[in-house]
């Protein structure tokens, strides 16, 4: 991806959801895939900035992140996901 489109969706997620979804993608940007249960975890822990601010993260804004265009489906975790 151009890093200009990638520019442009990270805004429009930014004006969409807002700051504090927004720092949620920032803790989820670094590792190569995503899944529910990482930012789940990633939300949970990282509840402030490095300046001790409360981050304020709703719930919700693992859901968007994972369904808005900054994240592509790349098929099922098999190493993650319980079979019967």
């Amino acid at each position: 991806m151009r890093p200009e489109v990638a520019h442009r969706r990270i805004e429009s997620f930014a004006k969409r959801f807002g700051e504090a979804h927004l720092h949620l993608c920032y803790h989820g940007a670094f590792p190569l895939a995503l899944t529910p249960n990482l930012l789940y975890c990633l939300w949970a822990n990282f509840k402030r900035d490095i300046h001790g601010q409360v981050l304020e993260i709703p719930g919700v804004a693992v859901a968007d992140l994972l369904l808005s265009p900054l994240c592509d489906e790349v098929g099922r975790c098999e190493i993650c996901c319980w079979r019967d």
